[in-house]
């Protein structure tokens, strides 16, 4: 039988031995993480790296084809690689944003006069002077205008904007105008204006 100091050195001898193989293993390893490291940074250089466009030249064969290589001949010319960039123009998409299917309010019809002008001097010995309107949008079918002095209708309502005045006394008048619909219901009235009519009195 195997003596006892013999079996302890042989148990020495393997743990020595299963330790230096252990280490061994973890050297190697280590080694083989820092290669793969090493690889993967140098393919992502190269990767990154930019590549460098090379020259192309351009020529036309015998058959008059244009004929595009990167060696350069007696006839071929350098093609500029250094194109501008195309931009195109920005546009304004806010319509997009708009509900199109509801209809747009209308305008509101007014009615103004266009002469005589606030605070304006008539001279006439007759008193005679033409009134004029104007209304927007449009003058629909149906609509009526009447005109008001100092307040008061004169004349008929009437399809149009204009209106002849004769012997209009001297001195100061208002004037209005206001437009009705078919039924008679006045819809637009224009601001009160101030004239002022000249005549020459019959003493002079």
């Amino acid at each position: 039988m195997m003596s006892s100091r013999l079996m302890k050195l042989l148990i020495i001898l393997m743990s020595f031995s299963l330790s230096t193989v252990a280490l061994a293993a973890t050297e190697q390893k280590g080694t083989q993480q820092k290669s793969k490291a090493k690889s993967a940074q140098s393919g992502k250089s190269k990767a990154t790296k930019p590549r460098k466009v090379g020259k192309v030249y351009m020529y036309r064969n015998e058959d008059g084809s244009l004929v595009f290589t990167d060696s350069p001949t007696d006839t071929s010319s350098e093609v500029n690689m250094n194109v501008n960039p195309i931009t195109t123009p920005s546009y304004d998409t806010s319509i997009l944003d708009q509900d199109l299917s509801k209809p747009k309010p209308a305008k509101a019809t007014e009615i103004s006069i266009v002469d005589p002008v606030q605070k304006s001097t008539i001279r006439d010995n007759t008193g005679s002077f033409y009134v004029s309107g104007r209304i927007t949008p449009k003058f629909e079918p149906g609509m009526r205008v009447t005109l008001l002095v100092d307040g008061k209708q004169y004349g008929k309502a009437q399809s149009k904007a204009l209106f002849p005045l004769r012997n209009i006394h001297r001195g100061e008048h208002s004037l209005q105008l206001k437009l009705m619909d078919r039924s008679g219901k006045v819809i637009a009235e224009s601001e009160m204006i101030t004239i002022y009519m000249f005549r020459n009195s019959k003493l002079n």
